[in-house]
């Protein structure tokens, strides 16, 4: 696959401690499970990468056992300041 091109844009949910992502807009899309609670999402028809969800996200970044996603290493993630992320892009 091709590298990512494009702005990402994050949404947290606290309660599921879920971070959602997308590139420049949503867009409908298949997941497909990388492990580890880490899903990237892909559009169906183009086979194009546009987004990736990762559970636990907080606790994981928290804990030191999460650094990157797939296919994303060159984006920074916001980096949780307590219990929950303390910002949403």
């Amino acid at each position: 696959m091709e590298k990512i091109k494009g702005k990402l844009k994050y949404k947290y949910d606290p309660k599921a401690d879920v971070l959602y992502s997308f590139i420049n807009k949503p867009h409908p899309a298949k997941s497909l499970e990388m492990g580890n609670g880490i899903h990237i999402r892909v559009e169906p028809s183009s086979k194009k990468i546009v987004g990736f969800t990762v559970q636990d996200y907080a606790k994981r970044v928290l804990a030191g056992t999460f650094s990157s996603v797939p296919y994303f290493k060159h984006y920074k993630l916001p980096q949780p300041k307590h219990k929950h992320l303390s910002h949403v892009r």
